[in-house]
């Protein structure tokens, strides 16, 4: 800068503070306004003047430094981003219905709202925050609750096998409006509610059974199983759930109507388009009005039955001579099966039975396989329908068509931000849910003979067995995953798992939340309660919340008789209790809980799948992330010296059933476990 400009700008004369002297520019201003120097005041420098001082070398220089060094820093941020985002472990991508456990409720006996001695929705409501924060589960299975035949509490079937309307709830558990504030009340806390649908049967006391049972059955003649023949002499063998005659003569009508389970609850014919689209309109109605987000479908493998033949050891041989048998009309009288040409093929006469020939080896169905795969073979060497429709290697084509109509219509209620879940329920083992599911299909199949298996009894070699087929040791990560499984230890229709597991209940517990796949606890289980000593029904007891003497299952003093017994030992066993109680087997429920959420044990491989004597031990792993090895001693000895994996492996015990043993150091190679404990392992090096 020139010294004129600096003899302008820095070499200001010395001025008398008191009196300090008016600059130019502002004696101008006053000038032209005529001197009124009282209502002028100095506005600063013009932007011709800002510019002349700022145009300098050393504000060039500083702005151009501090703008390179801005642009430094930002790339370097988006580096640092970058990085951190490709070198983060990645997050197991799992649907809602996958991500945590699914409670089981059972309705009658969850909380009593409107104390009338059967739970209710109300009650649930109350209850559904504790669900999950305290039970650790997002989403919620009811028991069925739709309107049932009123024919007095001892045969009011609170398994819904007696629904007389499949569009209505029953009164004793609420309204629609009922049922809605339970929808938004769960929405609201994050939560979804699945509905258990029981479509293989109905109450003979419903519209479609009142008009079929008619002489000419009207429009309902074919929505069930009829079948001709004598009064006293049944079509044919077939035998119900309590292995008794499966066949009741009907007066009305003078034909017999099959029932697999009581007679008063008969078997819908799926047969029938107009039974299927029925039930099909019923679905629409749950998820379309009701808002609800799926449906576990109860006996998936019961809903067609076979060609009605005059006994067991006839269909054996007419099965023989085809090679094959697939399903006919069910309303058939004395009916022959159908060959895949359909032709009827030609009978053989009595006099000449063929001997039956030796079983074959019932190959494992291959994970992820579809649910028809043409190896379908029905086993007609005993009674009931699921012989026809579970073969040795899927299912039949009937039954495969069928169910994929019914997820259809889940399919077309689901939509972005909705997307519904449909879980087909069967009575077979753990490796045939590969038959009841194909790709893309959002769910996942569900057994009960996984629960079955269940006792105070129970060894390793039988769990390894049943999970085997699982076990995805050799494959390459790289491939498809197998499909999602899922997992349950307890139903209404068994015996309480602590009163099935005994002393290995906590042990098998770590089982259920540590297996790939979902866990579906029934109501109670958290809490270790046991069957009570009622004479019916002891497993579904109600709901122990506090110490009270109706156990806070309602608000009453005891007056009103539950309609089941309440469990023998409130003071101990009830939610409130064990909450604050440090060991007890809910603050255990509860760790497990959180670490189903680990990626590892949520979506991670299942492998090295080991039985040691009565130790049982796999490794879940996602990449990336620790690895954890579960190791459950089944027996009620110590076991030592146990290679549950690499001898070079280190790991800390995180969880153990007994509370033993806690971030301890551990071997993995060269392992010592407690009698019936469990230790859930993280794998460190």
């Amino acid at each position: 800068m020139g010294d004129d400009r600096k003899a302008e700008y820095e070499m200001a004369p010395t001025e008398d503070p008191e009196n300090p002297a008016t600059p130019p520019e502002k004696a101008d201003l006053e000038n032209q306004d005529g001197g009124d120097s009282g209502d002028q005041e100095w506005s600063g420098l013009g932007k011709e003047e800002l510019l002349r001082v700022a145009d300098t070398p050393a504000w060039n220089w500083t702005r151009n430094i501090l703008l390179v060094l801005f642009w430094i820093a930002w790339l370097i941020m988006l580096i640092v981003a970058i990085v951190l985002v490709v070198k983060a472990p990645g997050c197991p991508q799992v649907e809602w219905y996958e991500k945590s456990a699914i409670y089981q409720v059972f309705v009658p006996s969850f909380k009593d709202g409107d104390n009338d001695g059967t739970g209710d929705l109300t009650g649930l409501t109350e209850q559904l925050k504790l669900i999950k924060e305290d039970f650790g589960a997002e989403t919620i299975v009811l028991s069925p609750i739709f309107k049932q035949a009123q024919d007095g509490n001892t045969s009011f079937d609170y398994l819904g096998r007696g629904t007389v309307d499949f569009k209505a709830i029953d009164p004793m558990y609420g309204t629609e409006k009922v049922f809605e504030k339970l929808i938004q009340e769960a929405q609201v806390n994050g939560m979804d509610v699945v509905l258990e649908f029981v479509p293989n049967q109905s109450s003979d006391k419903h519209m479609w059974f009142v008009e079929s049972s008619k002489a000419d059955g009207g429009n309902y003649s074919d929505y069930y199983i009829w079948a001709a023949g004598d009064v006293n002499t049944p079509p044919n063998d077939w035998k119900n759930y309590k292995d008794e005659k499966a066949w009741t003569f009907s007066e009305g009508r003078q034909e017999w109507y099959y029932h697999y389970y009581e007679s008063n609850q008969p078997d819908l014919n799926f047969n029938n388009k107009e039974v299927v689209k029925e039930i099909q309109d019923a679905m629409t109605f749950w998820l379309k009005e009701m808002d609800v987000d799926g449906f576990i479908l109860v006996d998936a493998d019961r809903l067609l039955e076979g060609p009605i033949s005059a006994s067991t050891s006839r269909r054996r041989r007419q099965a023989n001579e085809t090679g094959d048998a697939t399903t006919t009309n069910s309303t058939a009288t004395e009916g022959t099966p159908m060959s895949d040409t359909g032709s009827t093929p030609e009978p053989t006469p009595e006099s000449t039975p063929e001997p039956t020939p030796e079983p074959e080896t019932t190959p494992e169905p291959t994970a992820g396989s579809n649910m028809s795969d043409g190896g379908y073979k029905p086993d007609m060497s005993s009674n009931g329908p699921v012989q026809y429709n579970v073969g040795s290697a899927g299912i039949s084509e009937e039954l495969d068509t069928l169910l994929g109509g019914l997820y259809q219509v889940v399919k077309d209620n689901s939509y972005l931000g909705k997307l519904r879940v449909f879980i087909p329920q069967h009575s077979g083992p753990i490796a045939q849910n590969a038959y009841y599911h194909k790709e893309g299909w959002r769910g996942f199949p569900t057994s009960l003979q996984f629960a079955d298996i269940i006792n105070d009894e129970v060894d390793s070699h039988a769990l390894y067995a049943h999970l085997s087929p699982l076990d995805e040791q050799g494959e390459e990560e790289e491939e498809p995953e197998k499909m999602w499984n899922s997992w349950m230890l307890g139903h209404a229709g068994v015996s309480r798992f602590a009163s099935r597991a005994g002393a290995n209940t906590k042990a098998l517990m770590m089982l259920l939340y540590t297996l790939k796949g979902t866990p579906l606890p029934f109501y109670g289980d958290e809490l270790g309660l046991m069957d009570t000593s009622a004479p019916t029904s002891p497993q579904l007891m109600p709901y122990p919340w506090k110490d009270t003497p109706t156990g806070g299952f309602n608000s009453g003093n005891g007056s009103v008789d539950p309609w089941a017994p309440y469990a023998d030992n409130l003071a101990e066993v009830n939610a409130e209790t064990q909450a604050k109680t440090e060991g007890s087997i809910l603050k255990y429920h509860q760790s497990l809980a959180l670490y189903h959420s680990e990626p590892s044990i949520l979506a991670g491989r299942f492998t090295n799948l080991m039985s040691s004597g009565e130790v049982l031990s796999y490794v879940r792993s996602f990449p990336e992330w620790t690895a954890y090895l579960v190791v459950i001693n089944l027996s009620g000895a110590k076991a030592t010296n146990i290679e549950a994996y690499d001898t070079e492996m280190k790991g800390k015990v995180v969880l153990s059933a007994s509370g033993l043993m806690m971030e301890e150091e551990v071997t993995p190679g060269n392992l010592d476990i407690g009698p019936n404990d469990a230790y859930l392992i993280m794998l460190t090096a």
